[in-house]
């Protein structure tokens, strides 16, 4: 069984044993509730311009560049593996967020949303687009439903993360790309907040096939694409009180880094 995680950070202030550290836990506890604790494959599916966090040195875990240049292996000393498969996220000219998976190539930001969307399909790889809080309503909502109704043959793809509120209704685009068959990838999306790092890898899907763990990202880009895979969503949503708690520790963040001008 393939665990993926499709949206996955990291920062810079947070050393990557301690992600990888918690990616494998949370791995390992979703292959316990399916009862194939012995036989699973964790893949993270980053969404990052820099990576260079796990280029330094490691007490625990050590990176292997794999046959394709966006991909690499993850090892502890202990033993256990993570397949880590590079990737990008945008800001499209609307203010919306489109992330390029299983990829090394860089993207502007900028350009309307159905360019980001036909570049990242020509590079090859897979285009996501990602819920995000506030981000899909009003006129950007309307944006997104009019992208599902166009879409053709799984041009794109939407994105689940786990800092969505369980107590809010289910988002209507999701009901809409069901409709359409366009199937929705959940990724931990794990903010820049302290313990935010903790939840990668505990929300994502599971899809059985065969990984081939030299070439995982197109292995895995090809199970995705195929109209016949079966993606099967694991992990839980965030609760009232630290989804309130995320949100203002958010915003505090931002006045932070961008204080008001006098």
């Amino acid at each position: 069984m393939i665990l993926v995680d499709a949206h996955v950070h990291l920062y810079p202030d947070v050393p990557a044993d301690n992600v990888f550290d918690a990616a494998y836990k949370n791995f390992s506890a979703a292959a316990a509730d399916k009862k194939s604790q012995d036989n699973f494959f964790g893949v993270l599916m980053l969404a990052d311009e820099d990576d260079t966090a796990v280029s330094g040195l490691s007490l625990f875990w050590q990176y292997e560049q794999l046959s394709e240049n966006e991909s690499f292996l993850a090892k502890r000393n202990d033993g256990h593996l993570l397949w880590v498969i590079r990737g990008r996220q945008i800001v499209t000219a609307e203010g919306l967020e489109v992330l390029a998976l299983a990829t090394n190539t860089v993207f502007k930001d900028g350009d309307s949303i159905r360019d980001v969307i036909e570049n990242v399909r020509a590079s090859g790889a897979i285009p996501v687009l990602p819920w995000g809080v506030g981000k899909w309503t009003g006129k950007r909502g309307r944006i997104i439903s009019d992208l599902i109704s166009d879409c053709r043959d799984r041009e794109f793809f939407l994105g689940d993360n786990s800092g969505r509120p369980r107590f809010w209704r289910h988002p209507r685009h999701f009901e809409q790309s069901i409709q359409k068959g366009i199937p929705i990838l959940p990724g931990s999306d794990p903010l820049p907040v302290a313990g935010g790092y903790l939840k990668t890898g505990s929300f994502g899907f599971s899809v059985n096939g065969n990984l081939d763990t030299k070439y995982p990202s197109a292995s895995l880009r090809s199970l995705i694409t195929d109209d016949k895979a079966i993606l099967k969503p694991y992990g839980k949503l965030e609760d009232f009180r630290h989804f309130v708690f995320n949100q203002f520790k958010m915003q505090l963040r931002k006045r932070l880094m961008h204080p008001p001008h006098n």
